[in-house]
């Protein structure tokens, strides 16, 4: 919203905070009644759903209300749409959303920032749907104490749910709710939006299109395809840095998405390559940029977003790639030396190496998760983790990061990766080293 000048600079502070980026709690702000009930679901039959975004879409510059100040209710200033959203409103409007799908029983993933420790992980690959919102109509009218010492905050919202797997829209509904709150604060705002999306939690279409029962396979779906590879075998004896270099560097790729960047790696010099699913995730095609510096073209053609894993297909041969070997074991063990090549931060820096040992092996809600302290930063997602001998052990998959803490890496053993996908792994082909 735009405001002409306030002759109180406290009430013109206290509503730009309120469009533009600062949401309080709304324990004392009265939402309006809804005629239904949200319908509580049991934690099993639904799939874990995520929030992607709350956007607008008010004309910029039209009226949404005003401030009112005497016994009359005058109104003293107008209120504009600014036809955005600020990062730290749509945040608060996305927490809201989460509260909501959560006391209705929803599994919703880990937002970040929310762990007492202080540690943000990035779970939303563990959604299997995603709901958001998009406000087509809004009403914001804040009131000075002799006015009634109030605001009144109403807004329509036009709800989606996209199947991330089907990559399709399942869900749509529009709906309206509005909030009062004491005083002139932003309280209503947030009220307002979570009593439209109440009238979402209580449509029984939205029950059906996230129930386990009816969950769609993606795009090609996830076993359609079938993959076979044949791996190589591994060194006798433990190589050098810079061997293992020489030998994996050839058939780690970058990745380019709609989204950012991530790194994958070459299953066989086919062209069959690995990643994480949340590196490719709504994408059906992308661009692999080859460790000659030369990109290709590739396709999604198979995806295991419970795992977070994903297959693509590029185009021709993968030249210098003469295959890597795969420890299908177990996947590790605690200090041996490993060592990471991808991306990290910007593409410019793709097939960067880095050295570090396995810290631990962990079990996180039924997953097996390696932990390394091998330096993992935004771009490494997908790339593989490589043990002494040239064995790819797991694919990086997530970072924990927080004050005063260095970062832990985590990787997916390969052998879990690997049937997660439905791959068959057949005998290694001898490959003199």
């Amino acid at each position: 919203m735009t405001l002409p000048k306030a002759p109180v600079k406290i009430l013109a502070l206290i509503v730009v905070l309120a469009i533009s980026g600062c949401a309080a709690p709304v324990s004392m702000t009265t939402i309006a009644r809804s005629t239904h009930q949200p319908i509580a679901v049991v934690l099993d039959s639904v799939q874990v759903i995520g929030v992607a975004s709350i956007r607008s879409a008010l004309t910029p510059g039209s009226e949404l209300g005003g401030h009112y100040d005497g016994l009359l209710h005058i109104r003293k200033e107008t209120y504009f749409a600014q036809g955005v959203i600020s990062d730290a409103m749509e945040s608060a409007y996305k927490r809201t959303v989460e509260e909501e799908l959560r006391t209705a029983g929803y599994p919703t993933p880990k937002s970040a920032g929310t762990s007492v420790f202080g540690e943000e992980a990035d779970e939303s690959w563990k959604a299997q749907f995603l709901v958001g919102g998009t406000i087509t109509q809004a009403h914001l009218d804040t009131y000075a104490p002799l006015a009634g010492n109030k605001t009144e905050a109403s807004c329509t919202v036009r709800w989606e749910v996209l199947d991330r797997r089907s990559r399709q829209v399942v869900y749509t509904a529009t709906t309206s709710g509005s909030a009062l709150s004491p005083g002139v604060n932003a309280d209503a705002l947030s009220g307002a939006l979570r009593s439209s999306f109440r009238e979402v939690l209580a449509d029984p279409h939205l029950v059906a299109a996230v129930s386990s029962r009816s969950v769609t396979p993606p795009t090609g779906a996830e076993h359609a395809t079938k993959i076979t590879i044949t791996p190589v075998d591994a060194a006798v004896t433990p190589l050098n840095t810079e061997d293992l270099v020489r030998i994996t560097a050839p058939c780690v790729v970058a990745i380019r998405s709609s989204r950012g960047h991530g790194s994958g790696l070459a299953l066989d010099p086919a062209g069959i390559i690995l990643t994480s699913y949340h590196v490719v995730e709504g994408d059906a095609a992308l661009s692999v940029m080859l460790y000659d510096g030369s990109e290709r073209n590739a396709q999604v053609i198979a995806v295991a977003a419970e795992s977070d894993v994903a297959i693509l297909k590029v185009e021709g041969a993968i030249d210098g790639c003469g295959g890597l070997s795969l420890r299908l074991d177990s996947g590790a063990d605690v200090g041996e030396d490993v060592i990471a090549v991808g991306a990290p931060l910007s593409l410019a820096l793709s097939h960067t190496v880095s050295k570090g040992i396995v810290s631990a092996l962990r079990s996180v809600e039924g997953r097996h998760l390696i932990q390394t302290d091998v330096a993992v930063n935004p771009g490494n997602s997908g790339g593989p983790l490589i043990d002494s001998r040239g064995r790819v052990i797991g694919i990086v998959s997530m970072k924990l990061s927080a004050s005063g803490i260095e970062g832990l890496g985590f990787a997916i053993p390969i052998g879990e990766a690997l049937t997660a996908l439905g791959v068959t792994v057949q005998t290694p082909q001898s490959n003199a080293r």
